[in-house]
């Protein structure tokens, strides 16, 4: 969801291509990726304005929780050589966290918002989506960052007809989480 100068080359380039491919005569789509691209690299100078506009403020039980996510534990179980929680993980999150969130946000209501609002859908779909997680966004920063995920990977659904892409760009999203739990699976 961050990503640095190689995922911005790669995301630019993929979108060209998608578009030359598709014969799409809508050059306006590039320039707004372009343009998008460029507010999430620059929208770091607005952050600390953007930061002290809280939405609430993470409980002690919000820093808990999301500090349990490795790399010593997973929600109280030591995680070394623990690789059982690796294949539940996994598991469970790609069943029912990125599975079943993109099949109900991308695969059921984006197209019923399409019917609701037509070729615009994405853009109502993908901050509906970030405020959807809400309760991981503690200030307008975070929910800025998320509603650029959000939306683009709306678009990328409605254009494609697909909620592969939206499965497969939330697995990224999610990866550090699991990646922890490697770490701290695999340490000695």
């Amino acid at each position: 969801m961050y990503g640095g100068n190689g995922a911005d080359l790669l995301a630019v380039t993929a979108s060209w291509l998608a578009l030359w491919k598709e014969k799409t005569s809508q050059k306006w789509m590039f320039g707004a990726i372009l343009i998008a691209m460029l507010v999430k690299r620059y929208a770091g100078l607005f952050q600390p304005a953007l930061e002290s506009i809280r939405f609430f403020d993470p409980s002690a039980f919000h820093h808990e929780f999301f500090n349990h996510f490795g790399p010593r534990d997973f929600m109280g179980i030591p995680l070394q050589g623990a690789w059982w929680i690796l294949i539940y993980y996994a598991v469970l999150m790609l069943v029912c966290n990125i599975g079943g969130e993109e099949l109900w946000w991308r695969g059921y209501i984006l197209p019923r918002q399409e019917l609701a609002f037509g070729r615009s859908a994405w853009v109502i779909h993908g901050i509906c989506w970030s405020v959807f997680h809400l309760f991981m966004q503690p200030t307008l920063w975070d929910t800025i960052r998320m509603a650029i995920t959000g939306v683009a990977l709306s678009f990328v659904a409605q254009r494609t007809r697909s909620t592969w892409p939206g499965i497969v760009g939330h697995s990224f999203g999610n990866l550090t989480f699991f990646l922890s739990l490697v770490s701290g699976v695999t340490s000695h």
